[in-house]
């Protein structure tokens, strides 16, 4: 049996991985293994070496510019002819994007759609970008990928005309994200001014995630529980301002950690020490630090929205968004019931363990296999 030849887009990849970025790495890894699968991974000219690391049965085009602004050109309008030439079975974008004036066939990946449902949780250049790249892929795509069952919908909801679409869960590196703590790692932490009890928080602070409404439901509680801190780890994003001065007007400000983006040696420990784990955004595509949570045994609150409540299943305590109050109502709960916070752990453990990397593979293979028979 000939091997699929997947050409694989991998340019927009960033340095410093996230979101997407892991689920390129974590996907490679799988489909490096897989033996019905050859790839041809298409990189920045300087970036060769690391995906090489990632999947080192695969065969690098180091071509794409290093510039955001020649990448960007590059992937929508030269790539096409490029691989074209490859002579592959199909391209997949996993990003949201496939070039124009390309004759291959081609599988695309759409994270979420508030790019097009909830323009205000982007930057408006964003916005205008990717207003027009989403749906010309989805037209031009001979199968859709789509990450969870709610992104699924809600591309049904848009697009009344569309390729299949195939729903792949994403997975969590349980050799990062597993419950076996040592001592090692709370000195680890210290070295970030992370210690004692704390509820963490962990993800780009930008306005989709809430934050404020963490802050506001950590204030209402603070004084009954005074060694308690509140960590909210994770890059500045856009529109980080209100996050701000959400801390500036709370009483607990003295309490509220901001130690910056986790390398990924500690979000594993971060997560793993923490008393609890919130995360309050207001729509996500997936939602990993929720699975990333649960798989390390930590009790998880996140709120009852799109695909959050979809991989948190009963592994974790659900509120509405922005509803503080209710926030606050869940956390003094948990603090003061050690065997709730031991129940809540095992069935977040449990329910981690439906997710994987090569699941979602698996489903992937399944896409590329149903693309390659259009042929």
């Amino acid at each position: 049996m000939e091997k699929i030849l997947v050409a694989f887009d991998a340019t927009a990849t960033p340095e410093l991985l996230f979101g997407a970025g892991y689920y390129v790495k974590e996907l490679l890894i799988e489909l490096d293994e897989c033996k019905e699968i050859a790839l041809k991974i298409i990189t920045r000219k300087n970036d060769k070496n690391r995906f090489k690391e990632f999947a080192p049965n695969a065969e690098i085009l180091n071509i794409a510019p290093d510039s955001k602004f020649l990448r960007i050109f590059f992937q929508i309008f030269q790539l096409g002819p490029i691989v074209d030439r490859l002579k592959v079975n199909l391209f997949h974008g996993p990003h949201y994007q496939t070039p124009k004036n390309m004759k291959t066939k081609s599988v695309v990946t759409i994270h979420d759609m508030t790019l097009l449902m909830h323009k205000d949780f982007h930057q408006g250049v964003k916005t205008k970008f990717f207003s027009k790249i989403i749906p010309a892929s989805i037209n031009r795509a001979s199968a859709i990928i789509a990450v969870s069952q709610n992104t699924s919908d809600d591309i049904e909801k848009i697009f009344t005309k569309h390729s299949p679409i195939f729903v792949a869960p994403l997975g969590v590196d349980t050799k990062r994200f597993h419950t076996q703590k040592d001592e090692s790692e709370k000195t680890l932490l210290e070295t970030r001014g992370i210690a004692s009890d704390y509820i963490a928080f962990l993800g780009l602070l930008e306005p989709r995630k809430s934050v404020p409404t963490l802050i506001n439901a950590f204030t209402l509680i603070h004084d009954e529980f005074p060694n308690l801190k509140l960590v909210l780890a994770g890059s500045l994003g856009w529109g980080s301002k209100k996050i701000r001065e959400s801390i500036v007007k709370s009483s607990a400000a003295g309490k509220i950690i901001a130690p910056g983006r986790l390398a990924e040696s500690e979000t594993g420990p971060f997560l793993r020490n923490a008393l609890i784990f919130v995360y309050p955004s207001l729509y996500e595509g997936f939602g990993m630090p929720v699975l990333e949570s649960m798989s390390c045994g930590t009790p998880t609150i996140t709120t009852n929205s799109s695909s959050l409540r979809e991989v948190a299943g009963n592994g974790a305590l659900l509120f509405e968004p922005q509803d503080e109050k209710t926030l606050a109502a869940l956390l003094t709960t948990l603090l003061k019931d050690q065997k709730l916070r031991d129940e809540l752990s095992s069935k977040g453990l449990r329910r981690s363990k439906k997710f994987s990397w090569k699941n979602c593979a698996s489903i992937h293979l399944e896409a590329y296999q149903k693309v390659a028979q259009l042929q």
